[in-house]
């Protein structure tokens, strides 16, 4: 009884706290989402760069090359927080991130374009302005799929909460039936106990 009553609790607080919480939050940032694809369509043929007031066309390998040499060689001396531009309209922002290569608690950098919503990819530290650039390219071609990673989400969460309710709402019939055989062997306790 204790393992179906446990279940039943647990079933009850991803009915009323967890899915409607992730819910929630997917139906605020997949519009958000959304807003930002249809932004990048504005530079589906090239993509803009901006840095100290300078606008670099990345498909012109010129504007590419002056923008790496814009940019820092290194990430010595940057933090998280710090800002380097715009890419395809969206804010360049450094963010931290745990390091794959270290056995100590050390820290990466990692890139973040901030538009509507906030995009990255972890796992890729930054190393210099070359590798901003790339990765900033790489996010931006993964927002679609991102989108459609966040729409599958809600959807399994919009049927896990009607399971749930279901579930919820029925009775436990094992529930009941373990219920009944424990009133039994207490009044056969009863009994052998007189």
């Amino acid at each position: 009884m204790l393992k179906l009553s446990l279940h039943k609790r647990l079933v009850q607080h991803d009915l009323y706290k967890n899915l409607p919480k992730t819910i929630e939050s997917l139906n605020n940032l997949i519009p958000r989402i959304e807003k930002d694809i249809a932004a990048l369509e504005a530079y589906a043929t090239a993509s803009i760069f901006e840095y100290r007031g300078v606008k670099y066309d990345l498909s012109d390998p010129v504007q590419l090359k002056d923008a790496v040499k814009a940019l820092p060689k290194s990430t010595w001396g940057l933090k998280a927080g710090d800002t380097f531009g715009t890419f395809n309209g969206m804010t360049m922002i450094l963010a931290e991130q745990n390091s794959w290569s270290s056995l100590f608690s050390s820290k990466d950098l990692a890139i973040v374009l901030q538009g509507n919503a906030a995009h990255r990819i972890d796992g890729n530290p930054i190393t210099n302005g070359r590798r901003m650039l790339e990765l900033s390219q790489r996010i931006i071609s993964i927002i679609p799929k991102s989108l459609d990673e966040k729409k599958e989400k809600l959807r399994s969460n919009e049927m896990a909460l009607t399971a749930a309710t279901e579930l919820v709402n029925e009775s436990f019939e094992q529930e009941e039936l373990l219920m009944q055989l424990k009133e039994e062997y207490a009044e056969i306790t009863r009994s052998l106990a007189a």
